[in-house]
């Protein structure tokens, strides 16, 4: 009996024992095959992310010359379009020169030179109307594809600026396109939106006829409706010719000459001049019209104290610290002069360019910059700081973004002051309006006095 119970005893243990050594077996077996998948898995995923970066061609110095002083915002916002160009493209290397203002002064001395500068830029106007021969054609730059890839670099300029370049262009007696325009101005009226709103007006006016039914709303309730500074005094008038004759007559207006005499003989030239005088009788402008001398006027309207004024892209950023920050901003265009065929579209908007130099030993790589330069994310930052894009996409900053609609319809470039800045034109024009506009003298008075300065 003892036997047989030490018996079972034994065939037990032995059982016991062959199951231990088969489940050891099986997880050693286990742990290798999960080895080995690990290893086959961190190969596959290996082989998938190790793809060969794309290395650029481009290499070489580009000197850009800049308008800029390095510590301005565009100064700061440019640096960082060049930093991710030298970045995407190591064997390049941008050397900047911060000119500053004084470039308009220096770029065509230090190109005559022979100067290494491969891009500048500056006032287009100012390289046009001197040596537009100085200017690489950029229509190669034009219809390539932008940074972006999605369009072309012309069609992701807004159409305004593309159109400000080729008449440029065409008046140098060019063909193409010679210059990249950014930073845009348009000159236009600003105004209140909340003093519209106090005054019951619901709509921008569009013609001259509805401009005074707007004035005539804000004096109704109590407030007045325009001032100006000095040094955009003639805007209003100027503007307002060039809507009832066009560019070119207006222009002939200011010559001061014996030959332009007679053309102050046109019925509309009586009609501005009365309409000036009808606004003033009517209360219209600031009792400061005659003596605001800058910055007062824009002063003036900061506080409230005048609902409209005319003036530039960049005015909203010099009244910043003025205005309320909950300041409701708003933009129309110079209205049109009913029985005139000129439109709404013909504007004054200018602004910088990107110049490239016609002897320039490296176009590619500075048409790459140029496009780093105009990209939407560095347009983007424009915007982020307070200053006009040149870009389709990008959106304008909240204190001008209904400007942009005027750019995107420009039909017509005009020039600034409407051509009446001339030497006749500031003198004698300008002071006789201004009397005028002030309530000192008619329309009938000024225009006799005009005419009998024509020498």
């Amino acid at each position: 009996m003892k036997k047989r119970v030490l018996g079972l005893i034994l065939v037990f243990l032995l059982i016991v024992a062959n199951l231990a050594a088969c489940a050891k077996k099986s997880d050693e077996k286990s742990q290798e095959t999960d080895s080995k998948d690990s290893k086959t898995e961190e190969t596959s995923d290996t082989s998938v992310t190790a793809e060969p970066e794309e290395t650029s061609s481009l290499s070489g110095e580009i000197v850009y010359w800049s308008m800029w002083q390095e510590t301005e915002p565009q100064a700061n916002i440019l640096k960082s379009a060049i930093e991710s160009f030298e970045k995407a493209n190591p064997n390049c290397k941008v050397t900047v020169e911060w000119t500053g203002r004084t470039i308009r002064d220096v770029i065509l001395p230090a190109l005559e030179s022979g100067e290494h500068i491969d891009i500048f830029d500056t006032d287009p106007n100012n390289i046009y109307n001197a040596d537009a021969s100085k200017l690489l054609d950029l229509t190669e730059l034009y219809n390539s594809k932008s940074l972006q890839g999605t369009d072309t670099v012309k069609s992701s300029l807004l159409g305004g600026l593309v159109s400000l370049d080729e008449t440029m262009s065409q008046k140098a007696g060019l063909t193409g396109f010679h210059s990249l325009p950014y930073s845009p101005y348009v000159v236009s009226f600003f105004y209140n939106k909340a003093q519209f709103a106090q005054a019951g007006i619901d709509a921008v006016p569009k013609t001259w006829d509805e401009f005074d039914a707007v004035c005539a709303k804000l004096v109704a309730a109590g407030l007045k409706p325009f001032t100006v500074d000095d040094a955009y005094r003639d805007l209003i008038y100027s503007f307002y010719m060039q809507r009832a004759i066009g560019s070119e007559a207006c222009a002939a207006l200011a010559q001061g000459t014996v030959d332009s005499k007679s053309k102050w003989d046109d019925p509309m030239v009586k009609q501005m001049l009365t309409t000036m005088e009808d606004y003033a009788k009517k209360g219209y402008f600031s009792d400061n019209i005659d003596t605001n001398i800058y910055p007062a006027g824009q002063t003036e309207f900061a506080l409230g104290n005048a609902t409209m004024t005319i003036n530039g892209s960049w005015f909203p950023s010099e009244i910043a610290n003025m205005v309320d920050e909950n300041f409701q901003w708003g933009e129309f265009a110079i209205p049109t002069v009913t029985g005139s065929s000129v439109p709404i579209t013909e504007n004054n908007i200018g602004g910088q360019s990107f110049m490239v130099n016609a002897k320039t030993q490296n176009k590619e790589a500075v048409f790459e910059l140029l496009r780093y330069f105009i990209s939407n994310e560095t347009q983007q930052k424009f915007t982020d700081n307070g200053l006009v894009p040149c870009t389709n996409s990008t959106d304008w900053p909240a204190s001008v973004s209904d400007q942009k609609v005027i750019v995107e319809s420009l039909t017509s470039n005009v020039d600034w002051g409407a051509g009446m800045e001339t030497d006749f034109g500031m003198s004698v024009v300008l002071s006789e309006l201004t009397k005028v506009m002030a309530g000192d003298q008619t329309a009938d008075e000024a225009l006799t006095a005009i005419k009998g300065l024509i020498k």
